[in-house]
């Protein structure tokens, strides 16, 4: 669980945007991984999908404003998912990004800042 500073439900908020997106573009037999790691005194935490991923060029649009990567839409979603996700990490004092590749998937890694303490982060 992730409670810090009334931060945890921020964190667990845009874990679970990233893994709606996962599911809604993993097929079935796809999988989802969830992954958190210490890195340096920051704490990253990731979501991988297998899924239909997308070319690098779409990637730098996903966080903009009603963006949902290309001019083709991939969902019915609004597009301001990821926006919203990027805009709250950063107030934080964290960063967001993503790697993909067209027809294998992609990642989504944030970093939490090491303001907070591990025990903080993770409690």
């Amino acid at each position: 669980r992730l409670r810090s500073r009334g931060l945890g439900d921020v964190y667990k908020r845009q874990v679970m945007n990233l893994c709606g997106n996962a599911l809604n573009h993993t097929k079935e037999n796809g999988f989802i991984e969830i992954a958190a790691q210490s890195r340096d005194a920051d704490l990253q935490l990731s979501v991988k999908d297998t899924g239909v991923g997308m070319p690098k060029t779409d990637v730098t649009k996903l966080f903009k404003r009603f963006s949902q990567g290309s001019s083709q839409k991939r969902s019915a979603g609004t597009g301001l998912g990821l926006y919203l996700s990027r805009q709250i990490i950063e107030a934080h004092g964290g960063k967001i990004w993503a790697e993909s590749e067209l027809g294998k998937g992609s990642v989504f890694t944030f970093l939490i800042p090491e303001t907070l303490t591990i025990k903080e982060r993770l409690k």
